[in-house]
């Protein structure tokens, strides 16, 4: 009898002890699924549908791991960056490298010849002269010229190109001596007798062709007749064209034609003439 009432005593704690449990579990799934809604009407004779709760009883010192959902982010311990890191290519998809730019030759510089060399001006006549003779020696003949003769003196047409091989055109007139004094002349008879007191005037180019030196020369104006007459000037002649003239004055009556020499005083040195002109009489 005495074990027969200890064993009763024990299902009876056992018993309490679980209506107990019961009345906590009933109040955590009351907490969980929140307040009951109120009531708005006639209650519904069918039967609620039952929902699962799940309770989990913690464990003395289990600390659960943190799930990100794709729209959250799990922070690190350690210091992270704003700046977000170059984009990893998925293997096995083409990526697109940029092809470097076509060079571009540089234009070609175009080069523009420098001007050509022009020659000095032609120096103007006498005032109220007229022109008697002119000459530059382009149709390639002597133009009346004459030698002194006796191998003294030589006469070229020398088609040398433009300026500054020719002064006027691409012809000259290229003179030498082989003695000091040579010379090489044309004749002018205008017609009757050469007056006295009128004047004429002679102008031409000079120069020595490059390389050959200088020579030392006159251009002369002669009176030839019953008193012949003389009038010079001395050049010093480069490779350089240089204008040289005289003017003859007449004095003496009977003469009847004019005569125009270049002298030669230095031997073994050309010399060109271009562009003669004679005026007169004035």
């Amino acid at each position: 009898p005495g074990f027969l009432a200890l064993g009763l005593a024990a299902a009876i704690v056992l018993i309490g002890g679980g209506g107990v449990l019961a009345s906590r579990n009933t109040a955590a799934i009351s907490s969980a699924l929140g307040p009951s809604p109120p009531s708005t009407g006639a209650r519904h004779t069918s039967s609620p549908t039952p929902t699962s709760v799940i309770v989990t009883t913690p464990v003395p010192g289990f600390v659960p791991t943190p799930h990100a959902s794709p729209s959250q982010t799990v922070p690190s311990n350690g210091p992270t960056s704003s700046t977000p890191g170059p984009a990893t290519p998925t293997p096995g998809t083409p990526t697109h490298t940029p092809s470097p730019p076509t060079p571009t030759a540089p234009p070609n510089p175009t080069s523009t010849p420098p001007p050509a060399p022009t020659p000095p001006p032609q120096p103007p006549g006498p005032a109220g002269a007229a022109q008697m003779y002119s000459t530059s020696w382009e149709d390639g003949g002597l133009d009346g010229w004459f030698s002194q003769g006796a191998g003294l003196s030589t006469l070229t047409n020398r088609s040398q190109g433009p300026y500054p091989a020719s002064y006027n055109g691409s012809h000259v007139l290229e003179m030498s001596a082989s003695m000091g004094g040579a010379w090489n002349a044309r004749d002018f008879t205008p017609g009757g007798t050469l007056a006295v007191g009128k004047r004429y005037t002679v102008g031409v180019w000079v120069r020595t062709p490059p390389g050959g030196g200088a020579l030392t020369g006159g251009l002369y104006i002669w009176t030839t007749g019953a008193i012949p007459e003389l009038w010079h000037t001395y050049f010093i002649s480069s490779s350089s064209w240089q204008y040289v003239t005289t003017t003859a004055i007449l004095t003496q009556p009977g003469n009847s034609t004019l005569r125009v020499e270049l002298c030669m005083n230095t031997t073994g040195v050309n010399v060109d003439l271009d562009s003669l002109n004679v005026w007169g009489p004035y």
